[in-house]
């Protein structure tokens, strides 16, 4: 239970921030290339005396949906470390998570729209969503979008599937990390100013289109489930749906901290083997995980299943 408020933030990152990317074709620095069609991928050279594995994941999943293949198993199972976007087990990430999670004191959400706007947002959470705009209206906006898709699974409850990487760490005894902190996270989402955020969580209401968006979900859990990291980008990459929220962020979102991720991955990576499991978007495109390694020299491999 005490992950789930940690998943929070994460899953919005998903559902909202990391599909920001994805309204217009997709461009060069998001491609991927057939050699790396995969989800699982190896890394090995430059002095490392053991491989260690990146893996994308899509943060949320429906247990009947639950299917781990075995290469993977076996490639954390050979992992000294599990690290994920933040440590999902340490109760104090999750003590500063409830904190972050809303906005300073002397503002809210009315506060940052004219009454014009806000009775936008008011009236589609009371006539689309059945739920009352007050339950929102002190939590940053960022973290509102999230909220407008629900029932986007085939389930009542997803869980987090970085809850099932940590069962099998547990039971081989496997510690698990934090690429970054929830107060990395949130600092990451405090330089998108509020009133941005507040007119991005406008823009997306207007848009709102459900059906759209499940399709696309349908789509891209379909092409998760087939390894497809081709298919599943250009999911990613496409829907404008899922675009309107936070678009000319992505360096914030992505690249930076892509870049600061590269560094605790090198630095355990050199010392043991480890397995880095966080959001598919950070795989790929120049500024991803696995061209950032390549360029410092290491061998990135996808590992197919």
């Amino acid at each position: 239970m005490r992950i789930f408020f940690v998943f929070q933030i994460t899953l919005y990152l998903f559902v909202g921030a990391i599909f920001s990317v994805s309204a217009q074709p997709i461009p060069l620095d998001f491609s991927v290339k057939n050699e790396d069609n995969s989800l699982l991928f190896k890394v090995t050279g430059k002095g490392l005396k053991r491989s260690s594995y990146l893996y994308g994941t899509v943060h949320a999943i429906c247990d009947e949906d639950v299917n781990i293949p075995p290469v993977l198993v076996k490639s954390l199972k050979s992992s000294k470390n599990l690290f994920l976007e933040v440590d999902m087990d340490n109760m104090k990430e999750l003590f500063l998570a409830q904190i972050n999670l809303v906005l300073p004191a002397d503002s809210s959400l009315s506060k940052l729209l004219s009454p014009e706007e806000f009775q936008v947002i008011t009236d589609f959470f009371r006539d689309t969503l059945h739920k009352d705009i007050g339950m929102y209206e002190n939590i940053r906006p960022i973290l509102i979008g999230g909220s407008l898709y629900p029932n986007l699974y085939n389930c009542k409850k997803p869980h987090p599937f970085e809850a099932d990487l940590m069962e099998i760490a547990r039971q081989k005894g496997i510690e698990v990390l934090g690429l970054e902190s929830i107060k990395d996270q949130i600092a990451a989402f405090d330089k998108i100013p509020l009133r941005y955020q507040a007119e991005s969580l406008l823009t997306q209401i207007k848009a709102y289109d459900y059906r759209a968006i499940r399709t696309a979900y349908d789509s891209m859990y379909y092409y998760y489930k087939k390894n497809d990291l081709v298919r599943l980008t250009r999911i990613l990459l496409l829907n404008e749906q899922m675009s309107a929220n936070i678009r000319g962020y992505e360096h914030i979102l992505l690249f930076e901290r892509n870049e600061r991720w590269i560094e605790v991955i090198l630095s355990a990576a050199r010392s043991r083997p480890c397995f880095f499991a966080f959001g598919a978007a950070h795989l790929v495109g120049d500024k991803g995980i696995i061209e950032l390694l390549r360029k410092r020299g290491y061998k990135v491999q996808a590992v197919k299943y």
